[in-house]
């Protein structure tokens, strides 16, 4: 696939992720896979089975893949001129369960009188990794992977950032031996950087002050231990 051709399937998929979206629409048939097919050319559960990655392929200018297993969509990288394979985590949110902290900040919790029922929004919007694969699996990790971040109360993207394939291997090797194995946003922030969402999106600072101001408003607080 050239650049040309790439940039087409990209204007495509995300003028039709948008009216997605906004009618808040689950319909993939008229999204086209790197295979070239669109969703309307495969099964019903083979198109469901990739809506994540197509709403996060789709978000950051990347063409989703119908593959079972690797990659989950590639992404062009303008310095080499050519297709990266590309991972892709959508962490979604929904307004209720966010509150303003004692100091400013904003928390989830979907119990804020339990104080272990929380966390920092930094540390709630993550991208989650099984815990249990192997040492072979985790060097097939060594790729770009992408944090889109989604508010599922208004159905859009609230912001994006990526990972180089060196920073992600690096970042996952040093979770390996933890009950769980997740890259939050406070990591992708320092180890990788924001890349701009292609569909219609809110930005993070924006986002942030919105839902500070929603909270406070509606006097949903978390209190100190």
């Amino acid at each position: 696939m050239n650049k040309s051709e790439y940039q087409r399937i990209v204007n495509h998929n995300s003028k039709v992720l948008n009216k997605l979206l906004k009618k808040r629409s689950t319909d993939l048939s008229n999204i086209i896979f790197s295979e070239n097919i669109k969703g309307n050319q495969v099964s019903f559960d083979t198109a469901t089975s990739k809506a994540y990655d197509v709403l996060g392929c789709c978000s950051i200018g990347a063409i989703p893949t119908l593959a079972k297993s690797g990659a989950d969509g590639y992404i062009w990288v303008d310095d080499e001129d050519t297709l990266h394979e590309l991972e892709v985590k959508v962490c979604g949110i929904r307004h209720d369960n966010i509150y303003a902290g004692p100091k400013g900040g904003l928390y989830w919790s979907s119990n804020p009188s339990l104080y272990h029922n929380r966390a920092s929004i930094k540390s709630r919007l993550q991208g989650s990794f099984d815990i249990n694969m192997t040492e072979a699996t985790l060097q097939t990790k060594s790729r770009l992977t992408s944090l889109i971040c989604f508010d599922q109360t208004e159905n859009t993207v609230i912001d994006a950032w990526i990972m180089c394939p060196t920073s992600t291997a690096e970042q996952l090797g040093n979770r390996k031996n933890n009950k769980t194995m997740t890259l939050k946003l406070s990591c992708f922030e320092k180890h990788g950087s924001p890349i701009k969402p292609t569909v219609n999106y809110v930005g993070w600072d924006n986002w942030f002050n919105d839902r500070l101001n929603d909270a406070r408003q509606a006097e949903r607080f978390i209190c100190g231990r």
